[in-house]
C-alpha cells in the first residue's frame, strides 16, 4: 500500500503476490502517488465541476487484476468524504507477464479499452463502472484509465443462475442501444475489433 498525504512523503509498498487464474505473479505498486495524486485531482476537478482538495490518497493491489496492473484508490477529501475508484494501468510495462505470453501482440492496443469507456460504454445500460478520466502521454509512457470502483462479486463466483440470466440480457440490452449504422461508427471511432 501507498499513502501520500500533506505530512508524509510518498511510501512505495513492498511487492505483493497475487493469485490470478491460477497463476501467481507479482505486483508493484502503481506510478508515483504524487503523480496519480496531480493527475486524479484535474480529473476529479472537471467530473465533480469544481475543485476538491485531497487529504489522502491510498493505494493497493487489485485481488482483480487479470492482463494489466489494477489499483485500488481511496481518496479522502479534507471535508471527511471518501471516494473508491479504480486505476488501470493499460501501459506496456504494467501488463503481467502471463498475459504477454498469452496475448498476440496486435491485440494489445491501450487506446482501444480507453475510447471504449470514452465514447461507447457512457451509452450502455446502468451497471458499468463511471470512468472519471483517462491519461495518455503523448509519449507512450502511461496510459491510466481512472474508474468508479463498483460493488459486487465476480459472476465466476456466484452461483446464483438468475444472476447469470441476467448478464446475456444486460448485454442485449446493450447492444440494443446502437442503431447498426451507429454501432458501426462508433467501433470504427474507437478503434475496435469486429467480428460477424
Amino acid at each position: 500500500m501507498i499513502v501520500y498525504d500533506n505530512l508524509a512523503q510518498a511510501r512505495p509498498a513492498p511487492c505483493c503476490l497475487s493469485r490470478v487464474a491460477g497463476f501467481i505473479y507479482e505486483q508493484r505498486s502503481l506510478r508515483p502517488i504524487p503523480e496519480v495524486r496531480r493527475r486524479l485531482r484535474q480529473h476529479l476537478a472537471e467530473h465533480f465541476g469544481s475543485h476538491r482538495p485531497i487529504a489522502e490518497l491510498e493505494s493497493r493491489p487489485s485481488p482483480y487484476t487479470s492482463s494489466f496492473r489494477l489499483d485500488e484508490l481511496t481518496v479522502r477529501f479534507t471535508d471527511q468524504s471518501t471516494l473508491r475508484l479504480v486505476l488501470k494501468d493499460l501501459s506496456g510495462d504494467a501488463m503481467l507477464d502471463n498475459a504477454r505470453r498469452a496475448r498476440p501482440a496486435f491485440l494489445t492496443r491501450p487506446q482501444r479499452e480507453l475510447n471504449a469507456y470514452r465514447w461507447i460504454l457512457p451509452s450502455a445500460p446502468k451497471g458499468v463502472a463511471r470512468c472519471i478520466g483517462i491519461d495518455v502521454y503523448r509519449t507512450g509512457a502511461h496510459y491510466w484509465l481512472f474508474l468508479e470502483r463498483v460493488a459486487g462479486s465476480q459472476l465466476s463466483v456466484v452461483g446464483e443462475f438468475s444472476s447469470w440470466e441476467r448478464t446475456p440480457g444486460w448485454i442485449a440490452a446493450f447492444h440494443r442501444s446502437f442503431t447498426a449504422d451507429q454501432a458501426e461508427r462508433l467501433a470504427r471511432r474507437a478503434g475496435l475489433l469486429v467480428y460477424d
